[in-house]
């Protein structure tokens, strides 16, 4: 979900003088590379959701990384989607999203800046940021009542990019001629409930289908997939409410390989407040040729119908497909 809002946002500031080197919704991604020694080390960094890891492998996993070919670098880093209230036919939600922007004060103002030109740049960009967010509320499909604000903001805090590792080459980006700032951005949003449309006048109720019957989550398989063997994928007909995560004593899994414990349980966002499979992550991974079975039984949060009260209903002892290799 957090990901669509960055985009939205993203697409109201890419347009501004300054932006230079963009990107929606990072994660902080953890692997080996060589240092200078030629030693394997681990190194963090922030990388686009829409990055694949063949592309990191690559090298693209330093494109977000300070670097003094570009005016400035953009990110934004997902910090949690509350749900607010229901009203109506509608689902109302805040999202809170903090832009990171890291600056090159000389490729902005000139080698000749003065000081005092450098020293308020940053609170210049904050301005220029501010007044591209959208005066009024905005629709943006599946999301309606899209309104965004500036409720927090950190300059020349070093920790703004404490997820991530920074070696010499660049800390050195840190200190001037550079220069950097955080913003937390709050998002209120609204999504229309499904077995609803949405009409310019607003959210008005499907009469055709007012009892959303045929809305029950089915049960399509269960499996494990290769590249990430300690997750079984929970896999439904249709799309289920992200909010609606049952609790990890609602599932049980037996595995022949031995003992396996359920350690979260999520359903992953697709991008719309809503996924089409529940994420049972173990305390181990299941190994090639190991055969298992799950049961569900809902609790006080069970699996929904995405927009609805819909149940999905109990499982018992479903076999888990294993694609580990």
């Amino acid at each position: 979900m957090n990901q669509a809002i960055a985009d939205i946002i993203r697409g109201h500031i890419d347009s501004l003088d300054f932006v230079d080197k963009i990107a929606g919704l990072v994660a902080p991604l953890t692997f080996e590379i060589r240092d200078k020694d030629n030693n394997m080390v681990e190194k963090t960094f922030p990388i686009a959701c829409c990055v694949s890891a063949d592309d990191c492998k690559e090298g693209a996993y330093n494109e977000l990384m300070p670097d003094s070919a570009y005016k400035t670098v953009i990110y934004f880093e997902d910090q949690g989607v509350t749900f607010v209230k229901a009203e109506s036919h509608w689902k109302y939600y805040q999202s809170t999203l903090r832009l990171v922007c890291w600056i090159n004060v000389a490729k902005i103002l000139g080698d000749d800046c003065s000081t005092g030109e450098a020293c308020t740049l940053a609170a210049h960009l904050i301005a220029e940021i501010i007044r591209a967010l959208p005066e009024f509320p905005e629709n943006h499909n599946p999301f309606d009542h899209v309104y965004s604000e500036v409720t927090g903001q950190e300059i020349r805090n070093p920790g703004i990019f404490s997820a991530y590792t920074y070696d010499e080459k660049h800390t050195q980006y840190l200190m001037y001629p550079y220069d950097y700032f955080a913003l937390t951005i709050q998002t209120n949003f609204a999504i229309c409930l499904k077995g609803t449309d949405v009409y310019d006048s607003g959210c008005v109720e499907d009469t055709e289908n007012t009892d959303n019957t045929d809305n029950k989550p089915v049960f399509v398989n269960a499996t494990v997939q290769n590249l990430v063997p300690n997750e079984i994928y929970i896999n439904y007909d249709r799309n289920i409410d992200v909010f609606s995560v049952p609790s990890i004593t609602d599932y049980s899994v037996t595995l022949s390989g031995g003992a396996a414990t359920i350690t979260t349980v999520t359903i992953p966002d697709l991008g719309g407040g809503f996924g089409t499979y529940v994420a049972l992550a173990l305390n181990r991974a299941v190994v090639a040729g190991e055969t298992g079975t799950f049961s569900y039984t809902p609790g006080t949060t069970p699996v929904v119908a995405d927009g609805t009260t819909i149940e999905a209903i109990a499982l018992t002892n479903e076999t888990i497909t294993n694609n580990v290799v």
